[in-house]
């Protein structure tokens, strides 16, 4: 965050770089609150949109530039005028758009679809990305041109699995944002549980979770049980809450200990029936009954 103040201070263009879901636009518009900049924030993500319509929607365009246009309408880079102006997925912009943008930061002007003449600009740019920009340099899908122009400052935010320490904080922010934590509280387990989840999805995904906490939990207090993880296709996630792997992690004990649950919890779903127990873990009865017997004499 250190970083993130010193070039909100500066009027460079900053790239914030990050795996979808970390939280950049949070970051662009922390920089934008700390700059001191009165102007708006406006955000655009460039990713998905056709070439056209981005064109259109950052530089506008005149009345009759093209079927539709039925009146003149100001682009981004004019609305966002002593703003700044938040490019998100910027890495997956066509080439074409990339050097209209270049000119437009170089010259500080642009000019609409359908214009005669070109239009001065005063406008702040952040752009981010989780695309690896050195990659799409040398793949010729990114201006090297641009990215130099685009990064005079640039910040990496981490995956959320490599900074779980912060999970306390960020779930004490939802919940400050939320209509639906009144009273309620997280306990040490369940944050715990928080902090061992992988989180493929970023802080996204942590806000989703913490969410659905809220709202399913009966009660004010929020345990390890009430955690439910969902992966993308919305069924729960049989490997949620896996230990992260860390100095003195012993994998084999871990294993171990698992297979030793797993058994023991399928003979009490079954009565200790061997035969239906084995059929639940997807073994057979008599490797499940030799293991029985060889636990038995140790």
């Amino acid at each position: 965050m250190e970083k993130a103040v010193i070039y909100a201070r500066s009027k460079d263009s900053v790239l914030i770089l990050g795996e979808s879901g970390t939280g950049k636009e949070l970051l662009a518009k922390f920089i934008h609150l700390c700059s001191g900049i009165r102007g708006e924030f406006i955000a655009l993500n460039c990713g998905g949109l056709s070439e056209s319509l981005v064109d259109s929607e950052l530089f506008g365009y005149k009345k009759g530039a093209f079927t539709g246009a039925e009146k003149d309408r100001e682009g981004l880079f004019v609305r966002a005028k002593g703003g700044t102006l938040f490019l998100d997925e910027i890495g997956d912009m066509p080439l074409p758009l990339q050097v209209k943008l270049l000119r437009a930061l170089q010259e500080k002007k642009i000019r609409p679809v359908g214009a005669d003449k070109e239009e001065p600009v005063d406008v702040r740019v952040l752009a981010a990305t989780n695309v690896n920009v050195k990659e799409a340099i040398r793949d010729k899908r990114f201006r090297e041109d641009l990215y130099y122009r685009i990064a005079g400052g640039q910040l990496t935010l981490p995956p959320l699995r490599q900074r779980n320490s912060d999970i306390p904080e960020l779930v004490a922010a939802i919940m400050e944002r939320s209509n639906l934590a009144w009273k309620k509280r997280f306990t040490g387990n369940a944050l715990r549980k928080l902090q061992q989840h992988p989180w493929h999805g970023n802080i996204r995904e942590l806000e989703r979770t913490v969410t659905d906490a809220l709202r399913f939990t009966d009660g004010d207090v929020i345990d390890a049980t009430d955690i439910v993880f969902r992966d993308v296709s919305g069924a729960p996630d049989p490997f949620a809450g896996l230990p992260e792997p860390q100095e003195g992690f012993d994998l084999r004990a871990y294993c171990t200990e698992v297979n030793r649950r797993l058994k023991q919890r399928a003979l009490e779903l079954t009565d200790n029936n061997i035969t239906r127990a084995a059929a639940l873990l997807g073994i057979s009865a008599a490797a499940l009954s030799k293991d029985l017997k060889r636990k038995e004499e140790s």
